[in-house]
């Protein structure tokens, strides 16, 4: 009895995914993510090196705490 509880859980999680993953593409959100993210790789990459790798890491710090 509790499994098939779980399994309900599961499904309406995923559901709930697969409803916010849609929103995103629709509304343009993810596609602005994907710009965003490889600007990000566009500007350390070239310089990476432990300055590069440094000023990357203090970038998505600054990022994430925000």
């Amino acid at each position: 009895m509790t499994s098939s509880f779980v399994l309900l859980g599961a499904m309406d999680s995923f559901a709930r995914g697969l409803k916010n993953a849609a929103k995103l593409i629709e509304d343009g959100t993810l596609d602005s993510l994907v710009k965003v993210s490889l600007s990000i790789v566009n500007r350390f990459v070239p310089s990476i090196n432990m300055s590069g790798l440094r000023r990357l890491s203090f970038f998505l710090l600054e990022v994430c705490l925000e």
